[in-house]
């Protein structure tokens, strides 16, 4: 998809309403995370993964949703969601009038991460099943340029979901934008930001797979303006979550950014050493 295209998606983040039915769970999650139901606008009611986090977190996962469904890489449908006091979750970003408090919730499309998939069968043929999975997916090359954009520095094996019919998706921002408590002082549009991808997935590829990745690592930044990229912010509602300094910070950090994505996937991918 071309940038200009994304205005198609701009809607993509919802908000709702979370149920009464919330159940805490742990599968290598950091956050507070639970399944429930969220009843998001128009009355229908979406079965969720939400995650109970602070604002500047809640921040991160909204705006990396957005600009990652507008540059066309698989994230599950984000919610921003309000949650009554009487459901016992939203402390993280709790709303002043007592009432509860705001959480970030996405569709749960099932799935097992990555890391989840060798854990069931730890062995050197699950990391080659592991690595020929990733290597054919058609979104690869983007999702190292996507990263490398918004500073991801939390794209660990538990970061991506194996989905059903061989669909992968992209799960858990909230460490994005170089961290979950960043300050404007923290973004350096040229930085090289800690990119995991070249840890655990760039030692699974061969040369020839991430030369054809290379080719790619542009396109989910590459021709998106200021414009574009305060559209998505407002779609993701960041100005309830952050205040006017810290939304020009981030904007302008991901504006001027964009330039180096190729040089910073490149190195990432294990060239540019």
């Amino acid at each position: 998809m071309e940038a200009g295209d994304a205005g198609g998606m701009v809607g993509a983040i919802l908000t709702g309403t979370v149920m009464a039915d919330v159940e805490r769970f742990e599968i290598d999650n950091v956050s507070l995370t639970y399944r429930g139901s969220v009843q998001v606008e128009g009355g229908d009611q979406l079965v969720a993964i939400i995650k109970d986090i602070p604002a500047k977190e809640l921040a991160n996962e909204l705006l990396a949703a957005a600009i990652a469904g507008a540059a066309g890489l698989p994230v599950p449908t984000a919610i921003l969601a309000f949650a009554p006091r009487d459901t016992g979750i939203g402390v993280g970003c709790p709303l002043n009038d007592g009432s509860g408090g705001l959480v970030f919730a996405s569709a749960n499309v099932g799935g097992t991460s990555v890391r989840q998939f060798y854990k069931s069968s730890p062995s050197p043929g699950t990391e080659v099943l592991i690595a020929e999975r990733l290597a054919s997916w058609v979104d690869a090359g983007k999702l190292y340029g996507f990263d490398s954009w918004i500073a991801n520095t939390d794209r660990n094996a538990g970061n991506l979901l194996f989905g059903g019919a061989g669909g992968i998706w992209l799960i858990d921002h909230a460490r994005g934008f170089t961290g979950p408590a960043w300050i404007a002082a923290d973004f350096d549009a040229s930085g090289e930001y800690a990119n995991l991808l070249a840890n655990w997935l760039t030692p699974l590829l061969d040369v020839e797979k991430r030369s054809e990745m290379a080719k790619d690592v542009g396109d989910a930044s590459d021709g998106w303006g200021r414009v574009m990229l305060d559209r998505l912010a407002e779609a993701a509602h960041v100005a309830a979550l952050l205040d006017a300094g810290d939304r020009e910070a981030v904007l302008t950090f991901l504006a001027d950014r964009a330039a180096h994505v190729p040089r910073l996937a490149s190195r990432a991918l294990g060239f540019l050493a």
